[in-house]
């Protein structure tokens, strides 16, 4: 059940009020949603990944951690934390690597192009400009600087905020990717963070740097999503049935409430989804 409209000077470009049992944290249901629509996900936040996942052989992994001693007990469990393998083709590809420079100028040089072409043109480059005999030493380097995962699994980690501020998110974002790392050793992990209830508009990374006196110590990136302030008519013209459910926290005239929750009802039941899906969204919805 939807709340009571607002008095009318709430009216205008105003987000859909949630049912009175959506409180400041998050629900099973939005839980639910977003396991089902991880693929969606992934395709927003990461396209050049997305078809490059088997999504049908995704598993859903504990989400409850054992903390070391001291630590902050309410990163004890993450929202959701899903496995998902990459497709047989790309398994042995040059896409999930760890990378070490034994000196940061090097990034400016190109040791860090993965592309069998690029990794003969660094050699063949360093070696033309090498004329003391160390050019092969250049070489065994530039190598070792890829130590590639043929099977290394990706970890889709989301957090699903309404109240934390950002800022206090990124700190959280940067001690779940440690803790989960920490379980996960072999792993790359794809962080998310989904706020509903914020001035923060729609899909765009977010940095956590660490900084001693003026110099970069520790640089963590992650996705985050925004939704209170995207236009609800926008996303549904898109063909992501996720954002379609989502629509209902966006923007819109409140005095066309009943008729935009009509539209996203029949935008999700003239899509091409199954019957499931279908349902999962328009349950989602009401």
């Amino acid at each position: 059940m939807l709340k009571k409209e607002k008095s009318k000077d709430q009216i205008n470009s105003n987000s859909l009020d949630i049912s009175s049992n959506k409180n400041t944290s998050h629900d099973t249901r939005d839980k639910e949603l977003f396991e089902a629509f991880c693929d969606d996900l992934v395709s927003l936040c990461h396209p050049k990944l997305y078809d490059k996942l088997d999504f049908s052989k995704r598993v859903s992994l504990q989400q409850e951690f054992s903390l070391p001693p001291g630590q902050d007990s309410s990163l004890r469990r993450v929202d959701l934390l899903i496995d998902v393998p990459f497709k047989e083709e790309f398994k042995t590809s040059n896409l999930a690597y760890d990378l070490f420079l034994d000196k940061e100028s090097d990034l400016d040089k190109g040791l860090h192009d993965t592309s069998p072409k690029g990794a003969q043109s660094q050699k063949k480059s360093k070696t033309q400009k090498d004329n003391h005999g160390s050019s092969k030493g250049i070489e065994i380097e530039t190598s070792s600087l890829k130590n590639v995962k043929d099977r290394a699994k990706i970890l889709i980690h989301l957090e699903l905020e309404r109240s934390t501020h950002p800022s206090e998110m990124a700190v959280r974002m940067w001690e779940y990717q440690r803790l989960i790392t920490s379980e996960h050793k072999n792993s790359l992990i794809l962080p998310i963070v989904v706020f509903f209830d914020n001035h923060l508009k729609g899909i765009e990374w977010s940095v956590f740097k660490k900084i001693l006196c003026e110099e970069e110590i520790i640089s963590f990136r992650y996705v985050r999503m925004g939704l209170k302030n995207e236009t609800a008519e926008v996303w549904l013209k898109d063909k992501h049935p996720l954002m379609f459910a989502l629509a209902i926290f966006m923007k819109y005239n409140r005095k066309e409430k009943p008729e935009m929750k009509v539209s996203i009802l029949k935008t999700i039941i003239d899509s091409n989804l199954t019957e499931t899906q279908k349902l999962d969204l328009t349950e989602y919805v009401h």
